[in-house]
């Protein structure tokens, strides 16, 4: 079952994250570390809806048991209350702009909940975002357990 944050992971076409380069760079790395940060800030309050608009419709996570969670089974998990985040520290952001794809890659250690189970994670967590119409959507997490959490 899904532990922890939300974040992404994808593999990309062979774009280089060259072609944002200077302040075009800049300003694409800031709007999609607000996403990232919009993203980390719905799961910390819990707000399933939230969530909902800053990932795609087709989101999905991969947990760090490596299980696959849809879009819908992690919002009903946290708007049922199943599912329930208390703390959670980012640090260690890379961003990686790639044309209309980015890459986010955090260490997170999250405190929570889950189906009333306590639990605290040390992840790094990559999150996969593309550029849409309503700005850049999450469409792919990927959690990684850390073994060594120093």
């Amino acid at each position: 079952m899904f532990t922890g944050l939300a974040a992404g992971f994808a593999m990309l076409s062979a774009a280089s994250p060259a072609a944002t380069e200077g302040p075009r760079r800049s300003i694409e790395h800031t709007a999609v570390l607000a996403a990232e940060r919009a993203l980390n800030d719905s799961i910390l309050a819990n707000d399933a809806r939230a969530i909902g608009h800053a990932t795609t419709d087709d989101w999905r996570m991969i947990d760090s048991d490596g299980n696959s969670v849809s879009r819908d089974e992690f919002l009903t998990a946290v708007a049922s209350g199943k599912l329930t985040h208390s703390k959670l520290m980012i640090s260690d952001e890379t961003v990686r702009v790639y044309s209309d794809a980015a890459l986010v890659t955090v260490r997170a250690f999250s405190v929570g909940t889950q189906a009333g189970r306590p639990f605290a994670t040390h992840e790094v967590s990559t999150d996969f975002f593309v550029r849409t119409s309503r700005g850049w959507k999450c469409v792919l997490t990927h959690l990684t357990t850390r073994q060594n959490a120093n």
